[in-house]
């Protein structure tokens, strides 16, 4: 028997052959080209889902780990009413970057709330979308179009998921890196315990109760 060649894969989930058969997507495509459009409304719907997913994860890993994503930081980077000549008293700027991470935290949250909202109903549109393909080929033809598509949706969720690996660990270097490098009102804290304080705690300590 001969074997089906490999399936060609980018983030959007186009690919060329089913892997399940001998028989090739564009074999499917035109066994079923008065049909493109719910097969495309399938695949699409698919991509969408799978992003989404993946979306979610890294918001509820950034959550956890106590990390704001930059898309999050940037809406409040240029914040300069409170500034003269490029400085900003060092009360102000406590007060302002307390009420800041706040800001950032609940925007996080809600925006992991939207994504909850979106995925349910994300999950719906792939239910009927999934009920169409079922009732549109022969049980053969659809489950080897499913299995060729989940085959792009892991494909599609592995890349995604060391893209958002390697944005995680970025934000929580700078995170360290911010935290070992603030110096700032160290009298604030004294350890005179026998504990060893990691160096992030020592420095929340150090910016003093107003924090």
């Amino acid at each position: 028997m001969e074997r089906s060649p490999e399936p060609s894969i980018n983030i959007n989930g186009r690919h060329a052959v089913c892997t399940a058969t001998n028989m090739s997507y564009a074999k499917i495509k035109t066994k079923y080209k008065d049909s493109k459009r719910t097969i495309n409304k399938f695949q699409l719907t698919l991509v969408k889902l799978t992003k989404l997913k993946s979306s979610l994860k890294f918001l509820l890993k950034c959550r956890k780990s106590n990390l704001i994503p930059n898309f999050i930081k940037n809406l409040t980077q240029h914040l300069t009413i409170l500034t003269t000549d490029n400085k900003t008293h060092p009360d102000i700027t406590r007060t302002l970057t307390r009420h800041t991470h706040f800001y950032h935290t609940k925007i996080l949250n809600l925006l992991i709330k939207h994504k909850h909202n979106l995925l349910q109903e994300q999950t719906k549109h792939m239910e009927k979308a999934k009920t169409n393909i079922e009732q549109l080929m022969t049980t053969d033809d659809a489950k080897a179009f499913f299995e060729s598509e989940r085959n792009i949706e892991n494909k599609i969720t592995t890349t995604l998921k060391k893209r958002q690996e390697t944005k995680h660990d970025k934000l929580r270097d700078q995170r360290n890196l911010a935290l070992a490098d603030n110096n700032t009102q160290r009298e604030w804290f004294v350890n005179k315990t026998k504990i060893e304080f990691p160096p992030n705690v020592v420095a929340l300590l150090a910016k003093g109760p107003k924090f």
